[in-house]
C-alpha cells in the first residue's frame, strides 16, 4: 500500500499523473483498506508529505504534493473519521515547529483542507477552537510567507456575525500594522465584507503598495453595495483612485464605478445623485470619462430622453445631476465625434437657450430675495450650479447665425448683471457677454458701457429745498399775502364806486401776485430728478472688476491695451486694491496681474503694488494671487526687465494706499536688503505651506522657460524636494516632481546647471545644523538622483542619434568625476566625502578614454595617500580598483 501511494504521490509531483487523477487513486486506495490499515494509511500519507514540508521555497513538485494531500483529506473530511483526526492533529502540532518550511506548509495544508471541505460539512466546536488558537499564533509569525498562508486558512473560521471574532479582529489589526504588502492583500482577500471591516478595507485604497489598494478597489467592487457609503465616502474613494499615477489603480477603480452603475440599472442620472456633484464637480466628470470612454456615441445620444421638442430640459424635471450630465455629454459628443452633426440633435436654439437661461435667471432671483427659512442654501447653491452648466452651453452655439437670439441673449445677461444682488458667477455670465460680442471692439464698448451703468447708474433723485430757502420762501409768500389783503380792499371799493377801470388793473395785480404765490408754492416741494449717482459698494465694486477680468480673458492673444480702458483701470482697479474687503482686494490684485500682461508699462506701474500686497497683506489667498500676478509678469516680460538694478523689497510704507503720485514713482530703487530675487527665495521658508508652494512653482516655471537662471534657486529647490517637511506637502512635491525630470531633458545647458549644483547642494547639507530639516536629508539618495538627472535623454536627441546620446552621457559622468574630486580634494575631512565616494562608484566611465582614465588614477592615488578615514580609504580603494579595471579592459 505504502509502494502505491508514493507511487502515487510520485506521478503527481513529475506531473505524469493530473492532481485530480491523483486524488482518484487516493480514493480508490482508502476505499479498499479495512479499519486496522487506517494508521498504516495515515502513516504513508503522512511520509509522503513530510518530505515536501521541508521545502520553504517556491517549488512546484511540492505545492503539488502538499495540494494532492490537502484535497484529499478534504474530501474525506469529517469529525469522526480517525484519518482527518490524526492528519488534522499532526499538523496543529506541528505547526510550532521552528522550521519556517514546516509552519508554512502546515498552514498551506489547513487552507486546502479548510477551503476543499464541503459547504454543508460541520466542524465541531473544539477543532474549530484548536483550528483558531493555531492560526492566531502563526498570524503573528516572523515570517510573512507563513503569515500570509495563515490568513488564507483562517478565511473559513471567521463569524461575520460576531463583532468581536478574533480572527476578524485579526485581520483588521494585521491589515493596518503589517508591514509585508503580501499580507496586507492576503487579508483583504480573506476577510469577510461587514460593517465592521469595511472602515478597514476602505483604508487600504490609501495603502503605500499599489497591489494592496488595487485589491482594496476590487474587493469594493465585487462585494459592496453602492449604498454601503455616504456620499462623501465615494467621492473619496472615486478621487484615490482616479487621480492616482499607477494605471492599475485607476483600472480597479474604473472596475468599481461601472460596478456602481451596474448597481442603479445603468443609469447614469441615479449615479450622479449618489455623489456630490455640486461640490466636486471635476471628481464627478473624471469619473464619467471613465464610464464614457468606450462608449458608443449614437447610444449614448439615443439613452438621453429627458429633453423637450424645444430641445430643453422640462424645468419640472431639470436637476443638478441632469443639468451636469446634459453639459458632459454634448462637450463629449464635441470632443469625440466633432465633424458628424450630432450635436445637433442635443443642441437648442440660441433663442430658445436664451429665454431659457432668462427663465432660471428669474427664478434665481426669486430664491435670493426668499425668505431664508423657507430656501436653504443648498437650494441656491443648486439652481446656480444648473445655470452654470447652461451658461456652457452657449459656447457650443454658432451665435453669428441667430441676430436675435445673440441680440436678446445679450440683454438677458446685461440685466441680470446690473440688477443681480449676489456675486457668486458675475464674471461666468460677463464672460457669456462678451462671447456675444462678434468683435474684439464691441466688447471693450460693451463693458466700458457696462461698468458705467453700473457704477454711476441713473436715478430718480428729490431734489430737496434746504431750510434757509424755506424760509426765505416762507417771508416771500407773507409779503404776497398781505398785498393781496390790500389789493382786494381797493379792489371792492373801486367796484363800488364803480371806478371799473381802476378795477381792471388792480384785477390784473391780483393775478401776477397769485402767479407769483404758485411758483413760490411749487419751489419749496421736493423735485424728483433723473441724475447718474455714484455707487461704491462692495458688490458695485465686485461686478466691475469681474467684467474687467472676463474681458481680458476673452481675449485669445495678447494685445496692446486698450486706451479706452485707461480711465477704468484708474478709477476701478487701483483704489480697489486698498478696499477692506478681502474678497475686492483679492480681484482687483488679479486684475492687476492679468492687464499687466498686455501692456508692459502698465506692468512696471503694478508690479510695486503687487510687492506691497507680498509684503502687507494678511490675507494668504491675496497673497497668493499678487505672487502669482508677479511670476506671470516675469514669464511674460522676463525677469531682466525688472531687475535690472537692485530692486527695493522693502517698501518704504505700512500700507497699501493707491494715488498717482505713488504709481509715477521710481521703480527701481537701490537698497541694502537685497534684491526682488532674495526676497523672494526668502519666501520659501514661509511658514505657510501655500505660499512656499506658490513660490516654488514660479520658480520652477521661469526655469524651465529660461526667463531666468540662478543657481542658488535651483539649489534651493532640489533641497526642498529632498527635505522630509515636504512630506506632508502633496502639491509641492508633484510640482517638482515634474519639474525635475522635464527641467534637465529640456537642453543640455540644463543639464550643466543641475551638474554645478551638486556640490553647493552638499555642502548646504554639510552646514545645515542638526536642529534643521536640512541635516536629514539623505545624502546618498540626493547624489543618485542628481547624477540620474544629468544622464537624461535632450527632448532635441531624436531616436536615430542613439551614439550622440551615449556620447553626452559619457561626458556627463567623466565631468561629474572630476567635480566630485576636486570638492572632495579640497577638503578631505568633511563630512560629505563618505557620500561623494559612494557617489563616484555609480559613475559608468569610458574605458576607451585612457587619457582621462589615466589622469583620473594619478588623482585618485593622492587622494588615498591624504585620507585617513578607514571607511573612506575602503571607498577610495575600491574606486580605484574600478579604474584599473577599466584601463585593463
Amino acid at each position: 500500500m505504502h509502494d502505491r501511494i508514493e507511487a502515487i504521490f510520485d506521478g503527481a509531483q513529475r506531473k505524469k499523473i493530473s492532481v485530480v487523477k491523483a486524488i482518484a487513486s487516493l480514493n480508490e486506495i482508502f476505499s479498499t483498506i479495512k479499519g486496522s490499515q487506517i494508521n498504516a494509511f495515515t502513516s504513508s500519507i503522512l511520509k509522503c508529505i513530510k518530505s515536501a514540508m521541508l521545502i520553504s521555497n517556491v517549488c512546484s513538485a511540492a505545492d503539488i504534493i502538499i495540494e494532492v494531500a490537502g484535497k484529499f483529506i478534504a474530501s474525506k473530511f469529517s469529525d469522526e473519521d480517525q484519518f482527518c483526526n490524526s492528519m488534522l492533529t499532526f499538523f496543529m502540532e506541528a505547526h510550532n515547529s521552528e522550521l519556517k518550511s514546516i509552519r508554512l506548509r502546515c498552514c498551506q495544508l489547513i487552507n486546502y483542507i479548510l477551503s476543499f471541505i464541503e459547504g454543508d460539512s460541520d466542524i465541531s466546536e473544539e477543532l474549530h477552537i484548536n483550528l483558531q488558537n493555531a492560526l492566531l499564533k502563526r498570524l503573528r509569525d516572523r515570517f510573512s510567507e507563513v503569515r500570509a498562508q495563515a490568513v488564507l486558512a483562517a478565511r473559513r473560521l471567521q463569524d461575520s456575525e460576531d463583532p468581536e471574532c478574533p480572527i476578524i479582529q485579526a485581520y483588521i489589526y494585521l491589515l493596518n500594522v503589517d508591514i509585508n504588502p503580501c499580507v496586507r492583500k492576503a487579508i483583504l482577500k480573506s476577510m469577510v465584507v461587514t460593517t465592521v471591516t469595511l472602515a478597514s478595507i476602505m483604508r487600504s485604497v490609501r495603502d503605500i503598495s499599489p497591489i494592496v489598494r488595487t485589491t482594496a478597489y476590487e474587493i469594493l467592487a465585487d462585494h459592496v453595495c453602492v449604498t454601503s457609503f455616504t456620499s462623501e465616502q465615494r467621492m473619496q474613494l472615486i478621487s484615490q483612485g482616479l487621480l492616482s499615477n499607477k494605471p492599475i489603480i485607476k483600472n480597479a477603480c474604473a472596475k468599481m464605478i461601472r460596478s456602481w452603475t451596474s448597481m442603479v440599472d445603468g443609469d447614469y442620472i441615479k449615479l450622479l445623485s449618489l455623489l456630490s456633484v455640486v461640490s466636486q464637480t471635476d471628481i464627478c466628470k473624471l469619473a464619467l470619462e471613465t464610464l464614457l470612454e468606450d462608449t458608443d456615441i449614437s447610444g449614448l445620444v439615443q439613452s438621453i430622453t429627458f429633453l423637450n421638442e424645444e430641445k430643453l430640459i422640462p424645468s419640472d424635471k431639470l436637476s443638478v445631476e441632469i443639468a451636469f450630465f446634459w453639459n458632459f455629454v454634448l462637450y463629449h459628443i464635441k470632443e469625440k465625434c466633432p465633424g458628424e452633426g450630432l450635436l445637433d440633435d442635443l443642441l437648442p436654439s440660441l433663442t430658445n437657450l436664451a429665454k431659457y437661461l432668462k427663465d432660471l435667471l428669474t427664478k434665481l432671483s426669486e430664491v435670493q430675495c426668499t425668505d431664508e427659512t423657507i430656501y436653504s442654501d443648498s437650494v441656491q447653491s443648486s439652481q446656480e450650479f444648473m445655470i452654470s452648466q447652461i451658461l456652457k452651453l452657449f459656447y457650443l452655439i454658432d451665435v453669428s447665425t441667430d441676430e436675435y437670439g445673440r441680440l436678446f441673449a445679450m440683454e438677458t445677461v446685461e440685466s441680470y448683471i446690473i440688477n443681480c444682488s449676489e456675486s457668486n458667477f458675475i464674471e461666468d455670465i460677463a464672460s457669456l457677454l462678451f462671447l456675444f460680442s462678434l468683435h474684439r471692439q464691441a466688447s471693450i464698448e460693451k463693458a466700458s458701457m457696462l461698468i458705467s451703468d453700473i457704477k454711476e447708474p441713473l436715478t430718480n433723485v428729490e431734489n430737496v429745498v434746504s431750510s434757509q430757502e424755506k424760509i426765505e420762501t416762507d417771508f416771500k409768500l407773507a409779503r404776497i399775502k398781505v398785498d393781496l389783503y390790500d389789493l382786494n380792499d381797493k379792489l371792492q371799493e373801486s367796484i363800488n364806486s364803480k371806478n371799473y377801470d381802476e378795477a381792471s388793473l388792480i384785477m390784473n395785480k391780483i393775478k401776477e401776485l397769485e402767479s407769483d404765490r404758485d411758483l413760490l408754492v411749487n419751489d419749496t416741494q421736493p423735485a424728483v430728478v433723473v441724475q447718474r449717482v455714484e455707487k461704491d459698494d462692495s458688490l458695485t465694486i465686485f461686478k466691475c472688476l469681474s467684467i474687467i477680468s472676463a474681458l481680458f480673458k476673452s481675449f485669445k492673444k495678447i494685445i496692446t491695451l486698450p486706451s479706452d480702458l485707461d480711465e477704468i483701470c484708474e478709477s476701478v482697479i487701483l483704489p480697489s486694491v486698498a478696499n477692506t474687503d478681502d474678497v475686492i482686494r483679492q480681484k482687483a490684485v488679479e486684475c492687476l496681474g492679468i492687464l499687466g500682461l498686455f501692456n508692459k508699462e502698465f506692468a512696471n506701474k503694478a508690479i510695486i503694488i503687487l510687492i506691497q500686497v507680498i509684503k502687507y497683506e494678511t490675507s494668504v489667498d491675496i497673497q497668493i494671487t499678487a505672487l502669482q500676478g508677479l511670476f506671470d509678469f516675469f514669464l511674460r516680460y522676463k525677469l531682466s526687465a525688472f531687475v535690472d538694478n537692485p530692486f527695493n523689497f522693502e517698501v518704504e510704507t505700512t500700507n497699501i494706499s493707491i494715488n498717482a503720485t505713488f504709481m509715477n514713482s521710481t521703480l527701481l530703487q537701490n537698497s541694502e536688503q537685497g534684491n526682488m530675487v532674495d526676497c523672494l527665495i526668502r519666501l520659501l521658508d514661509s511658514p505657510n505651506a501655500d505660499i512656499r508652494c506658490c513660490v516654488a512653482e514660479g520658480f520652477c516655471k521661469l526655469l524651465l522657460h529660461d526667463r531666468f537662471s540662478n543657481q542658488q534657486i535651483l539649489c534651493r529647490l532640489i533641497l526642498i524636494w529632498f527635505s522630509p517637511m515636504t512630506r506632508d506637502e502633496p502639491v509641492l512635491r508633484q510640482c517638482l516632481s515634474l519639474f525635475f525630470p522635464m527641467f534637465t531633458s529640456s537642453s543640455v545647458e540644463h543639464q550643466e546647471a543641475i551638474k554645478l549644483s551638486i556640490v553647493p547642494v552638499m555642502r548646504s547639507i554639510d552646514k545645515a545644523p542638526l536642529s534643521s530639516h536640512i541635516a536629514s536629508i539623505d545624502p546618498n539618495n540626493l547624489l543618485s538622483y542628481l547624477i540620474t538627472l544629468t544622464t537624461l535623454k535632450i527632448e532635441s536627441t531624436t531616436d536615430e542619434e542613439p551614439e550622440k546620446f551615449i556620447s553626452h552621457q559619457k561626458q556627463q559622468h567623466k565631468d561629474i568625476a572630476n567635480i566630485l574630486l576636486k570638492d572632495i580634494l579640497s577638503d578631505v575631512w568633511a563630512a560629505r566625502v563618505p557620500h561623494l565616494l559612494k557617489a563616484l562608484l555609480e559613475l559608468h566611465l569610458d574605458s576607451s578614454d585612457k587619457d582621462f582614465l589615466t589622469s583620473l588614477q594619478s588623482t585618485v592615488e593622492n587622494l588615498v595617500n591624504l585620507i585617513e578615514m578607514p571607511s573612506c580609504s575602503k571607498l577610495c580603494s575600491k574606486f580605484l580598483s574600478h579604474i584599473n579595471t577599466l584601463l585593463t579592459q
